[in-house]
């Protein structure tokens, strides 16, 4: 029996988890003040928290401090970074094509 498109998924994120809490509680955590973030689909780079290279169009988290790309994680590493650096509540993510100027600030 060959496991399902879904449970080869589920595994692989659950995988990418794994690898970014052990990250997590072992080495220091990225820390930024005065953050946001946007969802992209940019690929080429590598997540900060399960090292694995993100796919080109593969959605994911970029984090924004000081106007400057801080780094990159897939939306399961996201919410292990959040609850991990003690960032609490997270602003969500922005809509690709959506700007700060737009938004009123």
């Amino acid at each position: 029996m060959t496991p399902s498109a879904a449970s080869e998924d589920w595994a692989r994120r659950a995988a990418r988890v794994g690898r970014c809490v052990a990250r997590f509680r072992l080495a220091s955590k990225p820390q930024v003040q005065a953050w946001r973030t946007n969802e992209v689909t940019a690929g080429g780079g590598r997540c900060v928290g399960c090292d694995e290279q993100f796919y080109p169009g593969e959605p994911h988290v970029e984090v924004v401090a000081a106007q400057t790309v801080v780094f990159e994680l897939h939306h399961e590493c996201f919410d292990v970074w959040t609850r991990f650096a003690g960032a609490g509540a997270a602003p969500p993510p922005a809509e690709p094509g959506d700007d700060e100027d737009d938004a009123g600030f």
